[in-house]
């Protein structure tokens, strides 16, 4: 496929909270954990799920394993 970067999986636009703990490789209970403290990737409640913006969720991740980020 041109333009794209086989390197990365193909993701939805929106994950679940299992696929974003899977990414992380943390336990699920640790998101909800950050999320309730104010900390980790930005998610959003639709109906009784919680998703992630795909796109949100990889900068959050990236701004974390990036030495240059404020301490």
């Amino acid at each position: 496929m041109a333009g794209s970067d086989e390197r990365e999986p193909m993701l939805p636009e929106y994950l679940t909270v299992d696929e974003v703990a899977h990414l992380l490789r943390t336990p699920v209970a640790s998101l909800y954990q950050w999320r309730y403290k104010g900390y980790g990737p930005p998610a959003r409640k639709v109906g009784r799920k919680l998703l992630y913006e795909r796109g949100e969720a990889v900068r959050w991740i990236e701004a974390q394993t990036d030495p240059n980020r404020a301490a």
